[in-house]
């Protein structure tokens, strides 16, 4: 811009003004972006739903769980709060064994848990 005049320095000025204006504007919205995002409670949903989109982790964090859900309660089913040592061990072999077979063959399981965790970070993104 060629200034010229006191009007063209005045005009000049002006839209200096604005321009910081606005550029004052958008880093303020990012700053809130940027605070709100890094708030412990949206940083674990993000990082849920990351491995949730991703798939892979959540596949195995999710079967894992299962299969040692499903590993202590046929434990404490069939063996229950014995004192005798042979009976613990048993039923720490069956423990381990139905926790290997559910997590590796559960894969209605893994995905019903998939879609609950869909659910529950969905729902959360939607109320924010």
């Amino acid at each position: 811009m060629d200034i010229k005049t006191t009007s063209d320095l005045q005009a000049a000025i002006a839209l200096l003004e604005v321009d910081v204006s606005v550029k004052k504007r958008i880093l303020t919205d990012q700053y809130h972006s940027t605070s709100e995002s890094l708030k412990p409670v949206n940083v674990i949903k993000s990082a849920f739903q990351k491995m949730v989109d991703s798939g892979g982790l959540a596949d195995k964090i999710i079967g894992t769980s299962v299969g040692f859900g499903a590993g202590v309660l046929s434990k404490n089913i069939l063996i229950g709060k014995s004192t005798n040592i042979f009976k613990r061990l048993l039923g720490t072999v069956i423990e381990l064994a139905v926790t290997n077979v559910v997590s590796k063959n559960s894969e209605g399981i893994k995905e019903k848990g998939l879609n609950l965790l869909r659910r529950f970070t969905n729902n959360n993104h939607e109320k924010n």
